[in-house]
């Protein structure tokens, strides 16, 4: 792992050092290397205990442009010219730029309130730069930022217990003899214009007309920064002028802010400008009630039960949200999965984010697993007949349920990279990383590969020439993101982004290209349809004699897959035909075994006989072969391998409406497209009976897999995407 460096103004007690100290702690905790270079000593601060891992840098030199050139100098020879700087000015920065180091400038704040202009950054040495809330970023984009802009918004990084929450809250107000029934509003931040407190004096005067009342705010003043102290002066003669001086505590700059949350009955945030309040999150945290203005990454952060003031200078409107709010017992966040997923993100960009001189080449295959399935044998299809695999590899995600497929790629000498055991999201994306940096792959193809897998993993390469492909159903895929929208809330990135990075989005057939979610990403949509090899003689398409009243599917054994349609089939099938069978060709899916239960005590209600399940295989043409009919009620998205092969085998098909089956058959031309079980019934009987409506039929099939779903002709279209 390369070496973390970071730069920043001081460690005074505010947001953005608040970022970096709790960034460096959890990495430094997961074994992270790194140096942290503070500017300028400031008290009070934050300070970092002693690490062996990431240290703070002892500065040798005592000027503005010696200590950047120190800088300079430890960056480059710590191997990683990579710099990510906090509250650094672009005077600054083009210190570091003469002498080769790459910097990420980190935005911390909204427009109003930034150092230099979202211009300044267009230097060859910003890769990107970090913006702390999509508004931010929104801004900057704005504003002519030409640079990449990657969102990090801050998740904080110590929990608490509700017991701590209790003791907390009878500690604070005691200490300030605040009685029970009196509703102390929060507020937590510096004397600064932004925060526009002399709004909250006002607040306070009107809410105290309805119930006892205090306001207390945590922060210094005592600065010319942000005209603090023109801010406290303004405040102090308002609090006076409105009779408040009994009801206003100002305790100062208070270095351990978390107990005071506790004794707050809510927290206000009267901001005119915000990048993200890293005290409205601590709040929330600690189960206080917030009430804040639309400013900046506010209302990104919001948990429910936050109220939301639109008009930051509404007056009334944050009255109305502070009285409103309901007294409950404080319930304290719990820790989330991959709780350190943020200060992770921040590695992954260093380790990651940037483009490295090393020529990169060749295609890497992501998908969840080589189990059972369509998409499984559609990948191993196009790797097995790809005619050069030197460049190509396959990551494998998951658990190894079966080795068919493994098989047949391990003969076709494709190397393939698998993990031993699970993993959650973070630690599976960090995996693929260190596939992708090891190989120096040009193309990563998401092949059914886990959603938020792929969204991290994309996020990371945002700033880099990766190409990225992603191989799905349309509507499959947008079905798979809609799960992931709480993870995509916390790494700060969207589908939108997601697609906007894509440089290819393959769809299996028509019908998934006019999902209206791809409409703004029209231009990078390529329909390839799956293949099969054509592996039967002319003469084979004619069933053995013992097949005649055999009727056949496979698939697994799914909902989806609407097996119970079949069986409803077969019931007025076999009413007719006595000898006829049903063969369900597949496995039950992990975690899906009551759907078999359903399937059986669905075949005993209708009293069927000749009802047979056999185990998947990976070769399923003898099985094929065997079948008189194939039937299929799967009507999902998707270039259905079933069906195709079950064509290119000569065997009818006999499937249900669908978009996507109806690019398949021609109905009544190369099989027979159905709506319900009567209609399919009807269709199975007429190939059984009559042996030139099926032979027409299995000629037509075979003849439209040559045309159009041949072999050749899907490997030609992949290999000629993933060229670029």
């Amino acid at each position: 792992m390369k070496s973390f460096n970071i730069m920043i103004a001081s460690l005074a007690l505010g947001g953005a050092e608040r970022i970096v100290c709790e960034t460096i702690s959890a990495l430094r905790d997961r074994g992270v290397v790194g140096r942290l270079f503070v500017l300028w000593s400031l008290e009070p601060s934050y300070k970092l205990p002693a690490s062996d891992l990431f240290y703070l840098h002892p500065w040798k030199a005592a000027t503005r442009e010696a200590k950047l050139l120190e800088v300079a100098s430890e960056v480059l020879r710590s191997g990683n010219k990579l710099l990510f700087t906090h509250l650094i000015s672009v005077r600054d920065l083009e210190v570091l730029w003469r002498v080769g180091v790459q910097t990420v400038p980190v935005i911390h704040n909204a427009r109003e309130g930034w150092q230099d202009p979202a211009t300044s950054y267009a230097a060859s040495n910003v890769p990107f730069v970090v913006a702390v809330a999509g508004s931010v970023a929104a801004e900057m984009k704005e504003s002519g930022c030409t640079v990449p802009i990657i969102t990090i918004r801050h998740e904080l990084q110590r929990w608490y217990l509700n017991q701590e929450a209790t003791k907390n809250r009878i500690w604070i107000r005691e200490r300030h003899h605040i009685p029970s029934g009196t509703f102390l509003i929060g507020m937590v931040g510096s004397f600064k214009a932004q925060k526009a407190y002399p709004r909250a004096a006002r607040i306070l005067a009107q809410v105290r007309r309805s119930r006892p009342a205090k306001l207390m705010i945590l922060g210094s003043w005592d600065h010319d920064y942000g005209y603090g102290r023109v801010t406290y002066d303004v405040f102090c003669r308002l609090v006076e002028e409105l009779g408040l001086q009994d009801d206003v505590l100002l305790p100062g700059s208070v270095e351990e802010a978390d107990a005071y949350y506790s004794a707050f009955d809510a927290y206000l945030n009267t901001s005119v400008f915000e990048g993200l309040s890293v005290a409205l999150l601590e709040a929330q945290q600690w189960g206080c009630p917030v009430v804040t203005a639309d400013a900046g990454g506010n209302s990104e952060a919001l948990v429910d039960g936050s109220v939301l003031v639109r008009d930051p200078s509404d007056i009334v409107a944050y009255v109305d949200a502070l009285l409103s709010l309901q007294s409950k017992a404080r319930v304290v966040s719990e820790k989330p999965a991959y709780p350190d997923l943020v200060p992770r993100i921040w590695s992954f960009l260093n380790a990651y984010g940037v483009d490295q001189r090393e020529p990169r080449s060749g295609v890497l295959f992501v998908t969840d697993n080589l189990n059972m399935g369509g998409a499984q044998r559609s990948l191993t299809n196009l790797l097995v007949h790809m005619p050069d695999k030197s460049g190509v590899a396959v990551c494998l995600l998951g658990a190894i349920h079966g080795r068919d497929f493994l098989n047949e790629i391990a003969r076709a000498s494709i190397r393939l990279f698998t993990f031993g055991d699970p993993a959650n999201v973070v630690d599976t994306a960090a995996r693929v990383f260190d596939v992708i940096d090891q190989l120096r792959v040009q193309t990563v193809c998401f092949w059914n590969a886990d959603a938020s897998v792929k969204l991290l993993v994309s996020k990371i390469l945002s700033a880099t020439d990766l190409r990225i492909v992603d191989v799905s159903p349309g509507g499959t895929l947008f079905r798979e993101l809609d799960e992931t929208r709480a993870f995509q809330r916390r790494i700060s990135y969207t589908e939108s982004e997601y697609l906007n990075r894509l440089d290819r989005f393959v769809c299996k057939c028509d019908v998934g290209t006019v999902n209206p979610r791809l409409t703004d990403a029209k231009a990078k949509v390529v329909v390839i349809r799956n293949g099969v090899p054509m592996e039967f003689d002319e003469e084979a398409s004619s069933a053995p004699a013992e097949a005649a009243m055999r009727i056949g599917t496979c698939g697994r054994i799914v909902p989806e897959n609407r097996l119970e349609f079949l069986l409803d089939t077969f019931a007025i099938v076999s009413r007719r035909y006595k000898e006829a069978s049903l063969t369900i060709v597949g496995d039950t899916r992990t975690g899906r075994q009551q759907y078999k239960e359903f399937l059986l005590s669905r075949i005993a209600e209708l009293g069927l006989k000749g009802v047979h399940f056999v185990r998947a295989t990976n070769d399923v043409t003898s099985q094929l072969k065997s079948f008189r009919v194939f039937v299929t009620a799967f009507a999902g998205e998707g270039c259905s391998n079933a069906v195709l092969e079950s064509m290119a085998a000569g065997t009818p098909a006999v499937v249900t409406v669908s978009p996507s089956n109806q690019e398949l058959i021609e109905d009544g031309v190369d099989g027979f497209v159905v709506s319900d079980p009567q209609e399919m019934a009807a269709r199975i009987e007429i190939l059984l009976k009559s042996r030139e409506v099926a032979d027409s039929i299995s000629r037509a099939a075979r003849n439209t897999v040559k045309q159009r779903f041949s072999m050749g002709q899907m490997v030609n279209n992949y290999c000629c995407l993933l060229a670029g």
